[in-house]
């Protein structure tokens, strides 16, 4: 099994690009981008996060898979593997063991938002439609507990019969989850025409820092997703096009989320963490509005939840797995792991910020590994860039501008980021 090759595992590419837009989706991260953007110029903000999108995200997301396609197995032989080819320094296997420790953490959050989301469902079907429900009180009551366990035994049993690889499945959940927000917009009626835009937010500082730091964090980087999705799809499915995509699909996505949470957006401050704004200010604003509108975004939030916890689980799966673990032993380790990640992200530690910060560190690994010290005929090979000038923009975005936008991105969040 140590020497195992999983591509061709998908049939098709639209299996990975319903797995990452989903993903990104069920972290909570599309919403959010979507109130972020309402706070900076609402659709206007579109033009920036789409250009950093293109020149940043683009290429670090296709460095990402670059490696995957390269080591084809899990990530830390995958990492020891391209570290000795090139006859690199141990160090950058560093990035490897980061994405596989985000993917552990990115399963807890992704397990505590759909346990949330279940409780609150049933809170309002059972209450009749009532709001009220507190979550600090929620999480020491007997109710959400079930909840939890219940998302952890569907997405281990989801991940145990890889069911998600199965492409008619992904489509499935995908086109119901993009049903679900369209209702959401369909119910909002004439909340959609007070969506404004403001081209004097372009020339905002603000704007960009936003976009830049929204960008990098939202495409599922440093999580290993894209790796393990290069090693799933066959040899012959282009990168780029996946990449591109994947993009498009997200894009959609957040156009469709902030119309469908048009009516709450004045309600909604701009999130300064992620599970603070999905668990506690999003259904406080969603009180303020129908009770339908509340469940269809609530439903949709489960299900793309679902899929995140199945995706975030097969990079620790495979690399269980590598090492020749049995299916037991697999899922009883799997299980811990997400118990540990929960209690961890429980504790009352500021741990947003510093999570941040190591995560662009690990970008950072990223870009200098595939841009300056992988062997060109390697890297080339592997994205499949025909043309010499897609190529060469690809290699100047990693090597130059990933590595210089991620450390003034740093020093700004070192400064407070204001």
């Amino acid at each position: 099994m140590k020497g195992m090759s999983r591509q061709g595992h998908w049939p098709d590419m639209g299996s990975a690009v319903w797995w990452i837009a989903l993903a990104t989706l069920g972290l909570g991260q599309t919403l959010q981008a979507a109130v972020i953007a309402a706070h900076h110029g609402g659709w206007v903000f579109v033009v920036p996060l789409a250009l950093i999108l293109l020149l940043l995200a683009l290429p670090l997301r296709l460095a990402e898979a670059l490696l995957g396609r390269r080591a084809s197995t899990a990530l830390l032989p995958g990492m020891a593997k391209l570290t000795r080819e090139c006859d690199a320094p141990r160090a950058y296997r560093i990035w490897s063991w980061g994405s596989l420790l985000f993917s552990w953490i990115g399963v807890a959050v992704a397990g505590i938002i759909n346990a949330w989301c279940l409780t609150y469902l049933f809170h309002i079907a059972s209450s009749g439609g009532a709001f009220a429900l507190d979550y600090n009180a929620a999480m020491v009551s007997w109710g959400i507990l079930p909840a939890w366990a219940l998302s952890l035994a569907v997405a281990l049993l989801l991940s145990q019969h890889g069911i998600l690889h199965l492409p008619s499945t992904l489509r499935g959940v995908g086109w119901s989850v993009f049903a679900l927000l369209v209702l959401a917009v369909l119910l909002q009626g004439r909340h959609i025409l007070e969506l404004g835009g403001s081209w004097a937010a372009l020339g905002l500082a603000s704007t960009w820092w936003a976009a830049l730091e929204l960008a990098l964090q939202w495409c599922a980087g440093g999580m290993g997703l894209w790796y393990v999705a290069a090693v799933f799809l066959p040899s012959s499915t282009s990168l780029p096009r996946l990449a591109s995509w994947v993009f498009l699909v997200q894009g959609l996505l957040l156009l469709i989320s902030m119309m469908a949470l048009a009516g709450f957006l004045p309600l909604l401050a701009e999130p300064r963490g992620l599970l603070s704004f999905l668990l506690l200010d999003l259904p406080n604003a969603l009180a303020g509005g129908s009770v339908l509108i509340a469940i269809v975004l609530l439903s949709s939030l489960l299900l793309a939840s679902w899929v995140a916890m199945v995706a975030l689980i097969e990079p620790l799966r495979l690399e269980l797995e590598s090492r020749d673990w049995r299916a037991l032993s697999t899922q009883g380790t799997l299980l811990l792991a997400i118990i540990l990640a929960t209690a961890l992200l429980l504790l009352p530690w500021p741990m947003h910020r510093p999570l941040q910060v190591a995560m662009i560190l690990l970008m950072m690994v990223l870009a200098v590994f595939t841009g300056w010290v992988m062997k060109i005929s390697h890297a080339r090979k592997g994205l499949g860039l025909s043309p010499e000038g897609l190529y060469n923009a690809w290699r100047i975005a990693v090597r130059i501008l990933a590595p210089l936008s991620l450390l003034a991105l740093l020093l700004h969040l070192w400064r407070g980021g204001a």
